[in-house]
């Protein structure tokens, strides 16, 4: 049984709250969330090899609409995906000469070829899967629920978090991972995940956040997705 130890880091809150009640804090601030923007760093561990480290801008908007943007490795590449829009199939363009040559191309979300350097599908992408992960595992209804350690009051920059400590949890990918939400906003700001070896994983981390920006169609979402 693989073994998996979150650290979340969750917003201030008294020091007689539970684990249980933190993390609901973190799911609560998810649920109430309508849009954002982000800029992002991952690195994932692909077919057993670690990838370069990307810089991507996100943005997203309920129920799921999400656009990718890459900084670097790719630069010029834009990935977007919306369930109501294109018949359900991701929309992306390569960027570079590729761009310009091919165009805009459909895929759907779990078209292999969208995972060449990810382990996500564009359904998972931003930090609203983590939230869901990490609320799921504890749900009483859980058939592999974990244990949860007390929660331990910490700082991270200055500013008051907690942080709780989960074991026995199976994943296929991660022995032990960390997860920090940022106290202000109360959602995650990075994810840390280790394999059963102690290799790097996967990291993702997330800065400048925008929280409930309004969305322009014509400038954040199908401008270029015709």
């Amino acid at each position: 049984m693989a073994v998996l130890a979150f650290l979340v880091t969750v917003s201030l809150a008294s020091a007689t709250e539970s684990s249980e009640a933190l993390i609901d804090r973190m799911k609560g601030a998810w649920e109430r969330l309508s849009s954002y923007r982000t800029s992002q760093v991952i690195q994932e561990r692909i077919k057993g090899q670690l990838g370069p480290e990307q810089r991507i801008k996100a943005t997203f908007r309920k129920p799921w609409e999400i656009q990718l943007e890459w900084e670097s490795q790719h630069p010029g590449r834009k990935v977007y995906w919306s369930a109501a829009h294109h018949d359900g199939e991701v929309q992306v363009y390569p960027g570079g000469l590729a761009g310009r040559a091919v165009g805009i191309l459909s895929f759907s979300p779990e078209n292999r070829l969208l995972k060449t350097d990810t382990n996500y599908s564009p359904a998972d992408a931003g930090f609203g899967y983590l939230v869901k992960l990490v609320s799921a595992s504890v749900a009483p209804t859980s058939p592999h629920r974990p244990t949860l350690a007390e929660p331990v009051s910490s700082t991270s920059g200055g500013e008051p978090t907690w942080t709780i400590a989960m074991t026995d949890v199976q994943h296929p990918r991660f022995a032990r991972t960390e997860l920090l939400v940022s106290a202000t906003t109360g959602l995650p700001r990075a994810f840390t995940g280790w394999g059963p070896d102690g290799a790097l994983a996967e990291r993702f981390e997330w800065f400048n956040t925008e929280i409930d920006p309004v969305l322009v169609d014509s400038v954040d979402f199908s401008a270029g997705y015709p």
